[in-house]
């Protein structure tokens, strides 16, 4: 395994993480929001990192799944924390498995994930405003570092999304 490997895995790692927490009973907002920004750097970085090495990694094929993993865990926790309601939760997570399953589509499966950050950003401004202002730094110096990348990712989910409504 390479170093874009262990970033990958980490985000794993801390995924399950969150999920371990709601069954153990820690609530604890700043640590969730905290494990949350380390695990989005861990995505920066491991794309960063293979680019860089010219060594893509056997777990590059698992980058967008645990994306979607972390998102769900991120989720999971925010209900769990009285973030977001557990309502929306289970609508959204059960509209979003389906969604996936059924399109297979990345640009439907994120599109559906960006709504649940929505809910929870704005969840979060409310429960927890200084985590809340921590996460929109943290946005914006990501966006400011990797701006041409971030133009990438919008490229492929317009191109994405071109492709599922010609389906």
């Amino acid at each position: 395994m390479g170093p874009a490997d262990y970033l990958t895995l980490a985000r794993g790692l801390i995924s399950l993480a969150l999920f371990i927490f709601i069954p153990i009973g820690i609530k604890n907002i700043g640590l969730g929001t905290v494990l949350y920004i380390v695990g989005w750097t861990t995505d920066i970085l491991d794309g960063r990192v293979a680019r860089a090495t010219g060594n893509e990694g056997r777990l590059a094929k698992w980058d967008f799944p645990l994306d979607m993993i972390l998102t769900g865990a991120g989720a999971a926790y925010c209900a769990y924390l009285g973030i977001i309601p557990a309502l929306f939760f289970w609508i959204w997570g059960i509209l979003w498995l389906l969604l996936s399953i059924i399109t297979r589509n990345q640009a439907v499966i994120m599109l559906t994930a960006f709504v649940c950050h929505v809910v929870s950003g704005i969840g979060l401004a409310k429960a927890g405003p200084l985590w809340f202002w921590v996460l929109v730094a943290w946005i914006a110096l990501m966006l400011a570092l990797e701006f041409r990348r971030f133009g990438q990712v919008i490229m492929n989910f317009i191109r994405s999304a071109g492709e599922w409504i010609k389906k």
